[in-house]
């Protein structure tokens, strides 16, 4: 069984009109390995609120390792989202309890421990890379920022670096990327599929077909999450990137980012 180490971001995702959804990229990831049987643990903090008790219970039910998911007196951080046709718009992001937060040296062992762990942008955490990478492989999602400042004090000390993309040379972004990383580079392309650069050949890979689009949240970690899983057990980039590209198709048939609300 792979072991699947996420740690981050978790928030409440506010729906204008429909209400709060558990999400937050690590966090979702780590539901998504679960879902497909890794022994999947996720590692961040919530606040002494009901937002931080939604987020708790949702972890438990998804069956994560949440030792290290712990409460701090402070607001639990929340995403307001609106949707405008079937894509989802941000506003505000408050980012509470997140907002100045370190792994601790028992939290940094447990993940050196794991098999994969993945962190991101908004998670504060991407210099712990550095000492992670020598024992256990590393992925980023850098989401659609993937030259901004933290990303690329990630970039160096990452195995797996995703972002996402609308257009332009991508293929020189990537070999750029992996020159730096040395590792697999993957940008998402919503409808257009996705595209990774291993050093030496580029692998893509078409959106599949989803008879009913409700909602894009949660997507691309889904993507992520299970393009990890597919590679670790098979090392193959084509079949890892067919296979993330269905498993993100439960995700677009319901609001939300993961498929049961708390």
């Amino acid at each position: 069984m792979i072991r699947f180490g996420a740690f981050g971001s978790i928030c409440i995702d506010r729906y204008q009109d429909l209400g709060d959804f558990p999400g937050g990229g690590p966090f979702n990831m780590a539901v998504q390995a679960a879902k497909l049987g890794a022994s999947a643990s996720f590692l961040g903090r919530i606040g002494s609120d009901p937002e931080g008790a939604l987020l708790r219970r949702q972890a438990l039910r998804k069956g994560l390792d949440s030792r290290f998911l712990k409460q701090l007196c402070g607001c639990t951080a929340v995403s307001e989202v609106s949707l405008q046709g079937k894509e989802r718009i941000f506003g505000a992001y408050h980012e509470g309890v997140l907002a100045d937060w370190q792994l601790t040296s028992e939290e940094l062992a447990f993940l050196k421990t794991q098999d994969i762990v993945v962190t991101d942008l908004w998670g504060h955490q991407e210099a712990s890379l550095r000492e992670l990478r020598p024992f256990v492989r590393t992925a980023f999602d850098a989401a659609d920022r993937p030259q901004s400042g933290i990303a690329q004090k990630a970039l160096p000390h990452c195995d797996f670096f995703f972002f996402s993309a609308g257009s332009g040379d991508l293929q020189e972004e990537l070999r750029a990327y992996q020159q730096v990383s040395q590792g697999i580079v993957t940008a998402t392309l919503g409808a257009k599929g996705s595209l990774a650069y291993d050093g030496r050949h580029f692998h893509s890979q078409g959106a599949l077909f989803c008879e009913e689009v409700r909602d894009t949240m949660g997507a691309g970690d889904a993507f992520i999450a299970s393009f990890l899983l597919r590679y670790l057990q098979e090392g193959e980039i084509g079949s890892a990137l067919a296979f993330a590209a269905g498993e993100v198709l439960p995700i677009l048939s319901h609001y939300g980012a993961q498929e049961e609300n708390a």
